[in-house]
């Protein structure tokens, strides 16, 4: 899964990565709450998110779990 705010950014990761052997891009998302609806329906293994986007309400606090499992952070935003 990408999260990415800008779309050529996000749209250029899914790019590089599609061409790699054994890696699919299974959901993208821009903000926040299309970030835990995706990655809920989609249930990736790996998400890629970019550090500077600015969380929203649900996010702000609190790390999102997704199904038990906790969202890895990079470092602050």
């Amino acid at each position: 899964m990408i999260a990415e705010d800008m779309t050529v950014v996000r749209e250029g990761l899914v790019s590089v990565l599609t061409r790699e052997p054994g890696v699919e891009v299974v959901a993208r998302a821009a903000h926040g709450d299309e970030v835990l609806a995706t990655a809920s329906a989609a249930r990736p293994d790996v998400a890629a998110a970019a550090p500077r986007a600015e969380p929203d309400a649900r996010t702000r606090h609190e790390p999102p779990q997704l199904d038990g499992t906790p969202w890895a952070d990079s470092g602050p935003a």
